[in-house]
């Protein structure tokens, strides 16, 4: 395992819940939960059970978890959450007739339709500029939580070309609900450990176009994501829940928050469709559309100027507690 900078456990059992948009560099997948306690800094019970990211949904179809840990540029830990369930994504009508199926594609794109034959040609082709066909793109039915995971992968991997027939997203189904550690290893643990080669690098001075070389297609990019947090009830009391928003963007897309946050307007492009379903209805959690700040409970901030900057020594994303509960 990569080392990380620890956070001590004070005993206080504080937590600290953040909102607002930051970039987030990815570190790990599905930790255990000795890389957990590793990464956010507590201790484990004796009796602490080992972290499980796939089992069965109530209606008993097979679901696999996903859990994308990363840090912000302050050292703060946020987890980025993907579940598949082995299901294709369609709308049915009252008689249970299906009137439209989700369909992906190699490079990262969703159509829902009501017939295969009326996918567009953008859509099943690669094109030119004269719009004529130069490829064809592989395609075919979304399972539940795939097409949320192209939209992470194409922000997370923004330097693969969208254009090139060589580019494929596409995950194999079988083998990720065959063995999903095995999966992860092969296919997104790599690029992980190219970033934190790029990180060691660039710490001892190398030029970043010579590593970028070096590591090829296997280097990545921070994410844009928006902290959120939930609230939950046990036992009659309010529980928090530390959360990253479902859409997220390139991390190029910082400067347009930086705009946006200044303006007070948030018509980017960009940014549109992000805030339209952070700021809809069916968004329960907390969230600011602001830079990553301090969350104060009952507190959801629409629009501000005022941003807290962190130090890398600050609280923790997730606070310190003095046990092994899951905290998210």
């Amino acid at each position: 395992m990569a080392n990380y900078a620890r956070r001590e456990n004070t005993g206080s059992g504080d937590r600290t819940y953040y909102t607002g948009f930051t970039l987030m560099t990815p570190r790990m997948i599905n930790p255990t939960k000795e890389q957990k306690a590793e990464m956010i800094g507590y201790d484990l019970k004796e009796d602490s059970k080992d972290i499980s990211y796939e089992g069965k949904t109530r209606d008993g179809e097979e679901y696999i978890t996903m859990e994308v840990w990363g840090q912000t540029p302050d050292g703060h830990w946020l987890c980025y959450k993907n579940m598949f369930i082995d299901k294709e994504v369609t709308e049915v009508d009252k008689e249970g007739n299906i009137l439209t199926t989700q369909y992906v594609n190699q490079v990262g794109g969703k159509k829902k339709i009501d017939k295969e034959s009326n996918l567009s040609d953008n859509f099943t082709k690669f094109l030119d500029k004269s719009k004529q066909a130069i490829a064809d793109k592989i395609y075919r039915k979304s399972i539940q939580g795939e097409a949320k995971w192209y939209n992470f992968l194409t922000a997370w991997l923004n330097h693969v070309d969208p254009w090139s027939a060589e580019t494929n997203h596409l995950m194999d189904i079988k083998k990720l609900f065959r063995n999903p550690d095995k999966f992860i290893q092969d296919e997104y643990m790599p690029h992980i450990k190219a970033q934190l080669t790029l990180d060691k690098l660039q710490e001892d001075k190398v030029d970043s176009h010579i590593i970028k070389d070096q590591l090829q297609e296997m280097w990545t990019e921070p994410i844009l994501v928006q902290a959120t947090v939930s609230i939950g009830d046990k036992d009659g009391q309010p529980v928090f829940y530390q959360q990253v928003f479902r859409e997220v963007l390139p991390g190029y897309c910082m400067k347009n928050v930086e705009t946006a946050i200044r303006t007070n307007s948030w018509k980017d492009k960009k940014l549109e469709y992000m805030v339209q379903q952070l700021t809809g209805e069916y968004n329960k959690e907390q969230y600011s559309l602001s830079l990553l700040q301090e969350w104060v409970p009952g507190q959801t901030i629409a629009s501000t100027n005022d941003t807290i900057r962190h130090e890398a020594n600050a609280a923790p994303a997730v606070g310190t507690p003095n046990n092994n509960e899951s905290l998210y």
